[in-house]
């Protein structure tokens, strides 16, 4: 009874020439997926960078929004201060005993 060529190749001893050729078989996947995985992190690397970039962006402009509205804020809050406080302001130094000839809007 003659055996088919898979249960023949079980029985043979594996030669050099076939050995060396899994090897580099072996070899020439494992560049692959490490060429593969390379581009993959390229790609990840450059997807994050962009996105940092964006959040960077967009936390700058409501930074400068901010800033645009606390200044707008405070310089309210100095003319409530100054409508509300200014105009008294020689009377109540005179009612501590503080006299002054004349009074200076800045």
């Amino acid at each position: 009874m003659a055996l088919s060529t898979a249960e023949n190749s079980i029985d043979e001893k594996p030669s050099f020439e076939k050995v060396w050729a899994m090897f580099q078989e072996t070899d020439r996947r494992m560049k692959e997926d490490g060429e593969k995985f390379d581009r993959q992190m390229k790609e990840s690397r450059e997807e994050f960078d962009r996105q940092l970039k964006k959040s960077q962006e967009e936390f700058d402009r409501q930074t400068k929004d901010f800033n645009k509205r606390f200044g707008e804020f405070t310089n309210r809050f100095g003319e409530v201060v100054e409508y509300m406080i200014v105009p008294n302001l020689l009377e109540k130094f005179k009612d501590l005993g503080l006299y002054f000839d004349r009074e200076t809007m800045i």
